[in-house]
């Protein structure tokens, strides 16, 4: 189910971001890593 993969890696991708927040390459990393799971569910 979309909604409940959105909440398990949208909780994970939060994490990252935060960890992650000065490097904008690796931000724009996980976005792209986040659509391509969502549309492969």
């Amino acid at each position: 189910d979309a909604e409940i993969a959105m909440y398990v890696v949208g909780h994970l991708m939060e994490t990252l971001e935060e960890q992650f927040k000065d490097e904008e390459e690796a931000l724009e990393y996980f976005k792209e890593v986040q659509e391509d799971i969502l549309d492969n569910i």
